[in-house]
């Protein structure tokens, strides 16, 4: 439970405070007892059997887990040429130019500024937000039409990878080292891409490395230096006669959107063909053991890419992440086609989940006023009103000043410190910075504003009805929301996925066009119903009607009697030469008669008949020769739950006379 958990987190400080201060007294010659730890604190030594002994290099790995960050790195962002647009509008490409083009550009694409000013941003703006265009993918047509190569359909010897040490590895760092990289890569066949990106101190995050190796090279190109010159790689990247292999790259394609204007044609997504092929695991570092027997080192996975220049650790945790990856793509490929059929399904439905993939667009992260209530249900909490009418306050607060300062909200205000001051409600500004340890920085800067808030949540009224938490959708990534865009309907910028939460909520569409009529009914349960029908088809409508039990009948006050009921009674009225009194639908019994129960019919035993008189073919099953008749839709085991009908208790329902 988080109670019991935070509650031994403080007693864990208690006693780590208090061992502090024996050392501080042993220090000054003064010696106390050492204090106990808590049960669930205190380490023992772990039984080691067959069963869960572990290698000592496995062990040494997760001892030395480490986290690179530099605490003085000056934020790149500021040095961008393109203007960061954090707004809730929506995200404008900046793909000018399309190399290996089948169809052209659209005009919309060509019209577009580079946004390097806000009056550059407004335009595109405009621009964009009035054409028709916005939705297409600028290589779809190319992705649709995309047919695998010959050599891609053919078994072929794995062309292991040389070791780290005898492979050359080139830092690009100019525009002129990535000119000569671009003409590397259109001159090869396949090669292997990789990102590493940041997005603890921006709100959108940014690429800042990308590597890149060929059978022969290995490349790490300084993505933060060369953002504006990164657009030349477009060419070989859609280049249908190039392989890209890359390793889950659902939102690596996004990034080189977002960042450098880069789409990839053609891609073998190693992750899809574990996926094809049921591995037991997914990730990279399960194939580089699977494939190339190499131990992956994650002990950096959680660095500060901003650092430059790159220290050694760094560069080589990059560089394995596609050094070895054409030739697990070797491996892979020979895999689906043995297993695959004459046509190489398995081969293709790899090559089509990675195509599918390179049709994903980049969608910006949009604000959603109730996102608070699903980070409320996911936490688990119990607030009443004011509580949480602080918790969607500070929520919409801390999105606002993470796209004002292009922060991450996990910077401006983390989630566990937005849930204890909606929890605590501080009466005091002091109070607010002893719910935060360590106090954020953004926090302190607009310390008077967030304390406005929380005293605008306490002074709100209790109330008992609380808002509904919002169920999201299941998607595989929160950029695919609006990935197949139907003409006659427009997404709203609400109904976007929220990436700064992960949540994704209800998509509404708005419609356009002509209005379409509500269908009326042409056969309704009630008989009321005044239809405009001709005599034969209200006949067939009446004949319809008589053969189907009326499920009604036993939730209404009153007994209706269908058609078939009032002929078969008249006609027994006629044979005994009494009238019986008969309801209409909607009409009471004849005054001064005796009211009939709505479930029980009492009727008089017919005068022996002549055989003319007597029902033939379907009346003869329908005919009422017993005192008691069943209501209709009353048959099987809803007799015997239906009691004793008559005083006495002499007869129940299903019961028969003799000779019947």
């Amino acid at each position: 439970d988080l109670e019991e958990r935070f509650e031994t987190l403080v007693e864990a400080n208690d006693v780590l405070l208090e061992r502090v201060g024996i050392l501080l007294d042993e220090a000054s010659g003064v010696k106390k007892e050492q204090p106990v730890l808590p049960s669930a604190l205190q380490q023992g030594t772990a039984e080691v059997a067959s069963w869960n002994k572990k290698k000592d290099s496995v062990r040494e790995a997760v001892a030395s887990y480490k986290f690179i960050h530099a605490k003085n790195v000056q934020r790149p962002q500021l040095q961008f040429q393109d203007k960061i647009d954090n707004s809730s509008a929506s995200f404008i490409p900046l793909l000018r130019e399309k190399p290996n083009a089948l169809k052209p550009l659209p005009e919309t694409f060509q019209r577009l500024q580079n946004p390097t000013s806000l009056n550059a941003l407004i335009a595109n703006a405009k621009e964009w937000a009035s054409s028709d265009q916005r939705f297409e993918h600028p290589y779809q047509y190319e992705l649709d039409h995309l047919e695998p190569r010959e050599e891609q359909l053919q078994l072929r010897e794995p062309e292991p990878p040389g070791s780290l040490e005898d492979t050359p590895l080139t830092y690009v760092t100019t525009p002129q080292q990535l000119q000569e990289l671009k003409e590397k890569l259109c001159s090869v066949s396949e090669f292997a891409v990789d990102l590493e990106h940041h997005s603890y101190r921006s709100y959108q995050g940014f690429v800042c490395l990308m590597q890149v190796s060929t059978r022969d090279h290995d490349y790490i190109i300084d993505a933060l230096e060369l953002r504006q010159n990164m657009h030349v790689l477009l060419d070989p990247f859609t280049n249908p006669a190039i392989v890209k292999v890359l390793h889950g790259a659902d939102w690596d394609i996004l990034w080189l959107q977002r960042d450098f204007g880069i789409y990839v044609v053609n891609l073998f997504d190693t992750g899809q063909a574990s996926r094809v092929l049921s591995l037991p695991r997914f990730s990279l570092a399960f194939l580089l053991q699977y494939c190339c027997d190499v131990q992956a080192d994650k002990q950096y996975q959680l660095a500060d890419w901003r650092i430059r220049p790159l220290p050694p650790e760094l560069s080589k945790y990059a560089r394995e992440d596609t050094h070895y990856l054409l030739y697990i793509y070797d491996r892979m490929r020979n895999e689906l086609l043995r297993r695959g059929n004459k046509q190489n399904n398995l081969l293709r439905s790899v090559l089509d989940r990675s195509r599918d993939i390179c049709l994903k667009t980049y969608k910006k992260p949009v604000f959603s006023e109730d996102g608070y209530l699903y980070l409320y249900n996911k936490h688990k909490r119990t607030f009443n009103s004011q509580q949480l009418h602080c918790l969607r306050l500070l929520y919409a607060w801390r999105d606002r000043v993470a796209r004002e300062e292009d922060e991450s909200t996990g910077y401006v205000l983390p989630n566990h410190m937005l849930f204890q001051i909606s929890e605590i409600l501080p009466r005091e500004p002091q109070g607010l910075l002893a719910c935060c340890n360590p106090i954020p920085t953004l926090l302190r800067t607009h310390l008077q504003e967030l304390y406005m808030l929380v005293q605008q949540a306490r002074e709100a009224p209790l109330s008992d009805r609380l808002p509904t938490p919002v169920i999201p959708a299941t998607v595989s990534s929160p950029a695919q929301l609006h990935q197949d865009h139907t003409p006659l309907a427009t997404p709203t910028p609400e109904d976007e996925p929220d990436t700064t939460t992960g949540a994704l909520y209800t998509t509404r569409l708005i419609a356009t066009g002509e209005p379409v009529g509500v269908a009326k009914p042409v056969i309704s349960a009630f008989r009321d119903v005044q239809l405009d029908l001709t005599q034969s088809t209200q006949k067939k409508l009446e004949m319809i009607r008589s053969s189907f039990p009326d499920i009604l009948s036993k939730f209404l006050e009153a007994r209706i009697m269908t058609p078939s009921e009032v002929i078969l009674r008249q006609k027994l009225s006629d044979t005994t030469g009494k009238a019986t009194p008969t309801s209409t639908p909607g009409t009471p019994a004849a005054s001064g008669a005796p009211s009939e129960s709505p479930l029980v019919k009492k009727e008089t035993s017919p005068a022996p008949a002549t055989t003319a008189d007597m029902p033939t073919g379907s009346q003869k099953t329908n005919a009422v020769t017993e005192r008691v008749s069943l209501p209709a839709g009353v048959k099987g085991k809803d007799k015997r739950k239906m009691g004793n009908p008559l005083p006495g208790g002499k007869r129940k329902w299903g019961s028969t006379a003799k000779g019947e």
